[in-house]
């Protein structure tokens, strides 16, 4: 259940209005109660456009280059 909540949460910020699952589902409302929570907290902060997923691929992104950024200049340094 968790995913089709997850997937609800994704499908707002992808821009999608209709989800996999039959109708009446128990999955049907956990994907809605997870494109609701969506919407609500983009109404919440509207600045704030990236999902859990993209924070922390950024935050990973941003270390990596740090130490690339710390081996060079060991390298540099090592060198002289």
């Amino acid at each position: 259940m968790n995913t089709a909540f997850l997937m609800g949460r994704k499908s707002f910020m992808d821009g999608r209005f209709n989800h996999p699952y039959r109708k009446e589902s128990i999955l049907a409302k956990e994907w809605q109660r997870g494109w609701d929570r969506a919407y609500f907290d983009q109404q919440k902060n509207p600045v704030f456009k990236h999902t859990e997923e993209e924070i922390d691929r950024m935050y990973w992104d941003k270390k990596t280059e740090e130490w690339r950024n710390y081996f060079i200049e060991k390298e540099n340094d090592g060198k002289m």
